[in-house]
């Protein structure tokens, strides 16, 4: 069985292949560091603090960006099938993770546009293979 064929024998195209496959990439070597960070967080403090970013982690937030990673990982995994449930995911984790940036007063309109930025090319590389994703009714 092909790896990146979906359910129905087609498959989500070599552009959102790739986007996945960063997706996974990056998220997973995120969620790893972070996970180092939950036992050395005295010591990433005073890394962030001497290099002059102004930042305190604690422990939950190392434990939210892990969870997020891994759920960022998930859709992509799912998407690269061919499910909506992967569309989904990555949506909201998308919208959680920006009102979590509002609620933590880390918010940065160049991260917006970088997240916005992603939906709209994720948006047009499953539009594009919508037949695979919601079927022929759309």
């Amino acid at each position: 069985m092909n790896l990146l064929k979906t359910k129905n024998g087609k498959s989500v195209g070599r552009a959102l292949t790739i986007v996945c496959a960063i997706f996974i990439l990056m998220n997973s070597f995120y969620a790893i560091g972070h996970f180092f960070n939950l036992f050395n967080l005295e010591e990433a403090n005073k890394i962030y603090a001497d290099s002059g970013i102004n930042l305190v982690l604690t422990y939950p937030m190392v434990i939210y960006q892990i969870v997020m990673s891994a759920l960022i990982v998930v859709a992509a995994i799912f998407t690269l099938k061919g499910e909506k449930l992967g569309i989904f995911i990555y949506l909201g984790v998308q919208i959680v993770g920006t009102i979590y940036s509002i609620i933590s007063k880390t918010f940065d309109v160049t991260s917006l546009y970088s997240v916005a930025g992603m939906i709209l090319l994720l948006g047009w590389l499953i539009y594009r293979k919508k037949d695979i994703f919601f079927g022929e009714k759309l």
